[in-house]
Formats: C-alpha cells, sequence, structure tokens
C-alpha cells in the first residue's frame, strides 16, 4: 500500500499508520515507555505519578489508544517527561 508506513509493535506484529498524527503517537508511546522502563517503574507506578487510570497507561502503551494530547502534556508538566523528552516529528 502505497504511502503507509509499519512500525513494529510490542507483540511483533506491524502497526500501520498512515499519517503523521498516528507517527507522532506511535513514537511518544515508544519515548514513554522506554522512559519508564530505564527508571525501573511499573506501568502502575507511571500512571499514579501522572494522575491516570493504570489501564490507560496499559491501552496507550499497548497501542489500543491513542494517547490523548492532555496525557501528553499532562506527562510533561509534572517532570514525567521533560519538554526536551518529548517525542517531536
Amino acid at each position: 500500500m502505497t504511502g503507509t508506513l509499519k512500525f513494529p509493535s510490542q507483540r511483533g506484529r506491524p502497526v500501520m499508520t498512515t499519517s503523521p498524527v498516528e507517527r507522532a503517537a506511535d513514537h511518544f508511546v515508544s519515548a514513554l515507555a522506554q522512559w519508564r522502563v530505564e527508571r525501573g517503574m511499573t506501568k502502575k507506578q507511571l500512571a499514579a505519578r501522572m494522575g491516570f487510570d493504570p489501564s490507560y497507561v496499559s491501552h496507550v502503551e499497548g497501542r489500543r489508544h491513542k494517547p490523548t494530547e492532555d496525557f501528553a502534556h499532562f506527562g510533561a508538566s509534572q517532570g514525567t517527561l521533560s519538554k526536551r523528552e518529548l517525542p517531536v516529528s
């Protein structure tokens, strides 16, 4: 399919993304998961730190939900990810 990029998912299946917004969301989720793992945090701990439900964080990392703009900005404003660490497309 022309114009479609494939990115690996956590389950080894390709995730098809076609828009810049989808690619940015995928990049953000990857960066967030890496940030969390590098700090030895569980998804539950990250959710508590950000003030979000643990299932939402899990669904975002699992690519079942797209991260909302509020989720990304709240994470940055609370120091979960610094402005420099936020992925930019």
